[in-house]
């Protein structure tokens, strides 16, 4: 814990600027809006109006696939919309906070987004001091939270979490401690569909680490599949189609097609 500790300093730095910058962007970007644009809803949960006022330093990310997974974490997936292309374990983590008194689920939302943002720039620090060293591990944080749409990251998305869970991943594969690198994984899987390529990642490092015990670390390597079957399971229980959230990224005119 003690490599992990050591980023919390750096971490916390950059993650306030980069608060900083996502309330302002929030504030002021309600200018930007032409009067009278109506906010995209999404089924059973209409976005709120744009309105300035102090309340945008806070609820900037209110907005588009937000409201999706506000509206899953709430209410739950419908087989009717594009509810199955949003994966469950960021909705499912909202969920029990925003049953609490006094908790709106954008807060709860808002706040785990937050929270797996700063522990994913801690953990991102501890892996390239491991790697690198200190100096380029402080120039990874700072490009990392200046990346023009890192704004995501501080917004109710699963951006942060997938972070957070990734680069915990690596942390632990990268040390050769492959049975706790698994548990990110597999969650990372059931965070984004983007959890596959993972994967071959993890598959590399494992051959790079030799041949010993090499069988186990391919078995941890592939434990994002896990997530992402879990969930492909369900729908198979509840409609039939295992890749009803595939089918169901259509509406963002993803669909199958040759490289």
């Amino acid at each position: 814990m003690r490599p992990l500790r050591a980023g919390l300093r750096p971490a916390l730095a950059v993650f306030g600027a980069a608060w900083v910058g996502w309330a302002l962007l929030g504030l002021l970007g309600v200018g930007i809006v032409p009067p009278g644009q109506p906010p995209v809803s999404v089924p059973g949960l209409a976005a709120p109006p744009v309105t300035p006022g102090w309340h945008n330093l806070l609820t900037p990310g209110e907005r588009d696939d937000a409201l999706w997974y506000l509206r899953i974490a709430t209410q739950g997936y419908r087989a009717d919309d594009a509810s199955p292309a949003f994966f469950p374990l960021y909705p499912l983590a909202v969920r029990t906070p925003a049953a609490l008194p006094l908790v709106s689920p954008l807060a709860a939302a808002t706040v785990l987004a937050q929270a797996s943002a700063l522990g994913g720039l801690v953990v991102l620090f501890a892996l390239t001091t491991y790697e690198h060293g200190p100096a380029v591990a402080s120039r990874t944080l700072r490009y990392l939270a200046t990346f023009p749409t890192a704004f995501f990251l501080l917004s109710p998305f699963t951006e942060a979490p997938f972070l957070l869970l990734t680069v915990l991943t690596f942390w632990f594969a990268r040390r050769g401690r492959w049975a706790a690198a698994a548990l990110p994984a597999a969650l990372a899987g059931a965070t984004r569909s983007a959890g596959v390529v993972l994967v071959p990642a993890l598959i590399v490092e494992a051959l790079v680490q030799g041949r010993d015990r090499l069988g186990r670390r391919l078995t941890a390597a592939c434990t994002p599949l896990a997530g992402l079957a879990a969930y492909a399971v369900y729908w198979l229980a509840r409609t039939g189609s295992p890749i009803a959230p595939l089918d169901a990224q259509r509406g963002w005119q993803r669909e199958w097609a040759w490289p």
